[in-house]
This record gives C-alpha cells, sequence and structure tokens, in this order.
C-alpha cells in the first residue's frame, strides 16, 4: 500500500518584508553617515573616511597572505618584544620563563628607528632645548598675491622682530590649510615659504636672523576649534 504526503500549497505572501527590512536599514545607515559628514563644513570628517576606506583597501585580509595586500609579511624578522612590569618578583624572568633579555616599548622602538633613518639620509643635529614658547594666533586672510601680509599681520610681527637678531629665539610661521586634502596641504606650504621671504625682506633681517625665521604649512584637524589663518611661533631656547 502506498501512502502520499499532501504538499501545502499555500504561498508565503510576507517573503518580501525580509527585503524590505534589509533595504530599509541600508538607507537608514547611508543617511547616517552623510548626515555625520555634513555637519562639518571643513572637510575634516570627509577628510577621515577617504583615509580610513584607502586604508583598509590598501591592507585588505591579513597583510601578504592577499594578491591584493601590499605589505608583506617578515617571515624572518626579530622576534617580538613582551612589556611586562618590573615592579613584580618575577621582574628578573621574562613572561615565557627564559632567562631574561631586553624589553623595549613599542611606541619608543618605532620613534628610535624613525630617528635613525632621517639621520641617515638627512644632516641633523640637536637643537638645544626650548625654555618658553608663545604662539600668536592670527585669523586675517593673507593677500591673494603679494604683499601677502596685511597691517594687521605686519603690527603683530613687527612687535618681536627684535627678538630675532637673539640667537636663543626662533620663530616659525605656520600656515594652515584650509582642508586635510594634501592640494590644500601643499597650497599652505607654499604660502607659509613666500609669507617668510616677504616678511624677511620687510624686515630687513640678516643671514643669521634668517636662519632662526622658519615657516611651515599644516592641516588643520580640529572640528571644534576655530581655525586661524596665520599663527606666529615664538620659541626660547636655553
Amino acid at each position: 500500500m502506498w501512502f502520499s504526503k499532501k504538499v501545502s500549497g499555500k504561498v508565503n505572501t510576507q517573503g518580501w518584508m525580509i527585503s524590505y527590512a534589509d533595504m530599509a536599514t541600508i538607507l537608514l545607515a547611508m543617511f547616517i553617515v552623510l548626515s555625520t559628514l555634513g555637519k562639518d563644513q571643513t572637510g575634516v570628517s570627509f577628510q577621515n573616511a577617504r583615509d580610513s576606506l584607502d586604508d583598509s583597501r590598501r591592507s585588505f585580509g591579513l597583510s601578504g597572505m592577499f594578491s591584493t595586500s601590499s605589505t608583506p609579511i617578515p617571515l624572518e624578522g626579530p622576534t617580538p618584544h613582551y612589556a611586562y612590569d618590573r615592579s613584580t618578583d618575577q621582574a628578573d624572568k621574562s613572561p615565557d620563563g627564559l632567562p631574561p633579555r631586553r624589553v623595549l616599548d613599542g611606541d619608543e622602538e618605532h620613534l628610535r628607528r624613525f630617528v635613525q633613518e632621517i639621520q641617515r639620509q638627512f644632516p641633523c643635529e640637536r637643537q638645544p632645548r626650548p625654555s618658553g614658547q608663545v604662539i600668536v594666533d592670527l585669523y586675517e586672510p593673507l593677500g591673494r598675491e603679494a604683499p601677502y601680509l596685511t597691517a594687521k599681520h605686519n603690527d603683530v610681527l613687527l612687535q618681536v622682530v627684535s627678538l630675532l637678531e637673539r640667537p636663543n629665539y626662533r620663530m616659525e610661521l605656520v600656515v594652515w590649510a584650509a582642508s586635510p586634502a594634501a592640494t590644500a596641504w601643499k597650497r599652505a606650504v607654499d604660502q607659509a615659504t613666500l609669507v617668510r621671504q616677504e616678511f624677511a625682506d620687510s624686515a630687513e633681517l640678516g643671514d643669521a636672523a634668517r636662519g632662526r625665521l622658519l615657516s611651515s604649512g599644516q592641516p588643520w584637524r580640529y572640528r571644534d576649534v576655530r581655525r586661524p589663518v596665520l599663527s606666529l611661533v615664538l620659541t626660547k631656547q636655553e
């Protein structure tokens, strides 16, 4: 005797709700991201998000294990050094029970290697330690063409120009980029170079004083603080 199982022909009419819920969730997440990026008008959040996406794209997956990875795995690299508390009774032993060995701090070791690499490629000399520093922020826009410094800029700069004649004083002119983008950063560096040259010529600085007058262009990465146009950093050295 044969038995047949009755198959229900009822169709699930509520299946569309799963796809609809997924679509609504994706749209909600997209609007949240757009709203977050749109609150800042300086481009800082957008640039940070772009940098994060670029980093994740370059380091997709485990480094060196996939064809999309750009950094190979150092198979024969030095063994890691573990930092541990030396105040305990086990301070004379390493974490794995072996005889004591040199323990390095990761951040300090990276900084030491970076300094050694810079010294190998460029001539470097130790600078005196600063004993005091004053920073003056100027919000007056620079000129689009020479002269770049306005009357307000010159009023502040001329008050401290006499300190450059002293060998223990150093002054840096910092032009802040309008956004963290590479093009804006380069434009700020070019403006800082022109501003330094203009100020040195107008103040008739000598060669020694010109060597103590520095300039740089830097990106502004603070969303909750108003961005200055030009900053004067005056440093007194020991």
